[in-house]
């Protein structure tokens, strides 16, 4: 019998599929327009970085244009990531510390890249990247 825990847990993972299954499908679309048409010999091509942890939101200008700013390190490490898709030629670079806390359901759709040492630390960081290599049904099973 599943518990409430579980529910929320799979839940969780569904979400989390769902959203790298979005991020890279966005990523892949070549200047293509909601009517079907298709703008000429323009790609877009973007990249995502995905860690976790904790981040401090605040609003930085004047009284005359505010910006809302996140400032951590985590947010400094997901801007790295980012920076790195192009580098390993991939769209999506997740962290292994986000990667351990999704749990093995989406480990398992998963693929490691590499294992790095980044600016400013000395423990290693495992990454991970997600291929649309089949549809986000079979990932579920």
């Amino acid at each position: 019998e599943e518990s409430a825990s579980d529910v929320f847990e799979e839940d969780n993972k569904l979400a989390t599929l769902t959203a790298l299954w979005q991020g890279k499908e966005a990523a892949l679309h070549e200047g293509a327009h909601q009517d079907g048409t298709q703008t000429a010999k323009k790609k877009c091509r973007m990249g995502f970085g995905l860690h976790l942890g904790w981040a401090i939101e605040g609003s930085i200008g004047s009284r005359y244009k505010v910006d809302m700013s996140y400032l951590s390190p985590n947010v400094n490490m997901a801007a790295r990531l980012e920076a790195a898709t192009a580098q390993f030629g991939c769209s999506l670079l997740v962290s292994g510390t986000l990667m351990t806390a999704v749990g093995p359901t989406c480990r398992n759709v998963c693929r490691m890249v590499d294992v790095v040492t980044v600016k400013g630390s000395n423990v290693p960081m495992d990454l991970w990247t997600f291929d649309i290599n089949q549809p986000l049904e079979s990932c579920l099973h």
